[in-house]
């Protein structure tokens, strides 16, 4: 842990829950003075005489612009008086636009945070209609206006692509309007519809899905415009002008270690992987206690280690070291230069410079491409075509 870990903080509260995510959240207009206390408690678990350091910082949810800058500056203060915060920290707020204002953005600034995440998803209304954002086209234009007069320079921002309703004439319309914004970081995230969510039983009920060519469609013209603008697709959902990669991620897709605070979160330190429960009551109960709230824990194998390098690795544009594959694949005894022709052959990956990469095709189909390598018999019940 030379180089330091990350620190994930979830806030789980939302003024008014997206129809579409199956996140652990909460629905409150305001986050309570004692869930703040909480987290604190969580994190003193961690407290040590040789301060662990943290390179990285990032608060996620829910909706953590609802703290107020005086809650903010609490957990601030008592993380760092918990872990050693690097000179150098990374300290990432996730924000709906409609949820800051100047005097607040000055605020998060001069307590620590140095970079946003604005949760856009779309600028179409019909979109964010579908999607149940409570937010409109013009009140996120306005919001952006202030954000950009601010003195935060790393700013990030989400679109969801492939939601219905949407198409990718009005995706591209949003990125050409985004892009005339000073962002340094771009997160596009193909929608996912997840059982259980008010999208999915909307979809159940007539609403028409975009089907999977067309999101393919409206990836790939994403990423070629993204990149005609200078930034980097440096992992599947994300891409970055050069320097403004997100440090925080980049630690999960490395298997570097980091610590998660708060109900739902999860952890990778010391060789552990562990969850905390999405539950407000059971995480609270177990912190009452004086107990970790853990709800899963389990010790990282050899095994498990390759495998999460393989699935991690093959997300980033830089890939995995082919050597290690190689001997992955042959200890199974399978033949690494027969399963990569396969994958060669259908454009899926690119093998050069002793790396294993997948290509912008082979992003699509990442999942695909990963159980392949991690299984025999794939194969068999799949093929690879155009």
């Amino acid at each position: 842990m030379a180089e330091g870990c990350g620190l994930y903080i979830h806030i789980p509260f939302c003024k008014t829950p997206c129809g579409y995510c199956d996140f652990y959240k909460v629905k409150g207009e305001r986050i309570d003075d004692e869930f703040v206390n909480l987290l604190l408690r969580e994190a003193s678990l961690y407290r040590e005489d040789e301060k662990i350091k943290v390179v990285t910082l990032y608060f996620g949810g829910g909706t953590p612009s609802l703290l107020s800058p005086f809650q903010l500056e609490k957990i601030f203060s008592g993380l760092n008086e918990i872990f050693d915060f690097s000179d150098d920290l990374e300290s990432t707020l996730e924000a709906n636009p409609e949820t800051l204002s100047s005097e607040k953005l000055d605020d998060f600034k001069r307590i620590g945070i140095n970079r946003l995440s604005i949760g856009i998803q779309s600028l179409d209304d019909e979109v964010l209609k579908t999607l149940q954002r409570d937010v409109q086209r013009k009140e996120i234009l306005e919001k952006l206006q202030i954000i950009f007069n601010s003195e935060f320079k790393n700013i990030s921002f989400d679109l969801i692509i492939g939601s219905p309703n949407s198409s990718i004439k009005s995706v591209l319309k949003d990125l050409s309007l985004l892009t005339n914004f000073p962002f340094v970081h771009a997160s596009l995230y193909i929608l996912d519809i997840h059982r259980g969510t008010r999208l999915f039983e909307e979809i159940k009920n007539g609403l028409k899905p975009t089907d999977d060519d067309e999101i393919a469609e409206i990836y790939e013209n994403c990423s070629t415009f993204l990149e005609e603008k200078n930034f980097i697709h440096y992992e599947i959902s994300n891409f970055a002008r050069r320097g403004f990669e997100c440090k925080h991620n980049l630690k999960y897709w490395k298997e570097e270690e980091y610590i998660g605070i708060g109900p739902s979160s999860h952890s990778f330190f010391r060789n552990y992987r562990t969850k905390n429960p999405s539950s407000l009551k059971k995480w609270k109960n177990e912190l009452e206690k004086g107990n970790f709230p853990f709800e899963e824990v389990s010790k990282e194998s050899d095994k498990k280690r390759e495998e999460n390098k393989i699935i991690f690795g093959l997300r980033l544009k830089e890939g995995i070291d082919s050597d290690f594959l190689r001997r992955y694949l042959e200890e199974s005894e399978r033949d690494f230069d027969s399963l990569l022709s396969k994958l060669t052959e259908g454009a899926l990956v690119n093998v050069e410079d002793k790396r294993v990469s997948l290509t912008l095709k082979g992003y699509l189909l990442s999942n695909e491409i990963i159980t392949f390598l991690l299984s025999r018999d794939f194969l068999s019940e799949r093929e690879f075509d155009d």
